[in-house]
């Protein structure tokens, strides 16, 4: 299900979406239901599982880390600042994955610049406990 989840960038929708579809799964191979009113978070507590939506955020700032560390040169490096010719729709800005890790990173209270040092950076995503 999280195939590809280090380049998504995942609106509230999304996020929402894809959290409802891993409870639904989760309960499904529990053998658990909604008429047994357990909580969606018992039953994750219980499989002794971490959230979907921490999962795809730690395999994010991974990849992120791995980005960071490349040369300037690189083209995984070049093709994250590109940005498309012509003028874009009126409305709101499509969501980045650039945003998305902004977000990661101060959700976690994290310096991009921790990216650095491998060991560290492997340390501070394993810390996260906070979907």
């Amino acid at each position: 299900m999280l195939y590809g989840a280090v380049t998504w960038a995942l609106t509230q929708r999304e996020e929402s979406l894809l959290q409802a579809c891993d409870r639904r799964m989760l309960r499904r191979l529990c053998g658990v239901t909604l008429r047994d009113r357990i909580s969606s978070d018992e039953v994750l507590r219980r499989c002794e599982l971490e959230s979907v939506l921490l999962r795809v955020r730690k395999m994010r700032m991974a990849w992120f880390g791995h980005v960071y560390r490349r040369d300037g040169d690189d083209p995984v490096c070049r093709v994250q600042d590109v940005e498309a010719p012509g003028r874009r729709p009126r409305g709101r800005p499509k969501k980045t994955w650039n945003d998305c890790v902004r977000g990661d990173l101060s959700a976690a209270g994290v310096p991009e610049t921790a990216a650095d040092d491998r060991a560290r950076w492997k340390t501070i995503i394993s810390r996260l406990t906070t979907s």
